[in-house]
């Protein structure tokens, strides 16, 4: 396991990850990266713009009257709009 320190960054903070871990996860300069908070941990991942939906899920949805369809339309294109 590693240790990092949290530094000062400007008005932010920051931490520095070993080029050895980025090698590791395939990263590398430039890379768009997602982050969450669960349960007090931090989850840091290469940013995908991916979506699947379980059929299961797809039928319970359209079942209650939601139109899955169009919230993929407009994730995709939210997404198309980030790459401008």
């Amino acid at each position: 396991m590693l240790t990092l320190q949290i530094r000062r960054w400007g008005n932010s903070s920051g931490i520095r990850i070993p080029s050895s871990v980025i090698q590791q996860l395939g990263w590398k300069d430039g890379d768009d990266l997602q982050a969450e908070v669960v349960e007090r941990k931090l989850i840091i991942s290469k940013y995908s713009s991916s979506l699947s939906v379980n059929p299961d899920d797809f039928a319970t949805l359209s079942e209650a009257g939601v139109d899955v369809q169009a919230i993929v339309n407009d994730f995709i294109a939210h997404e198309a709009l980030k790459l401008r």
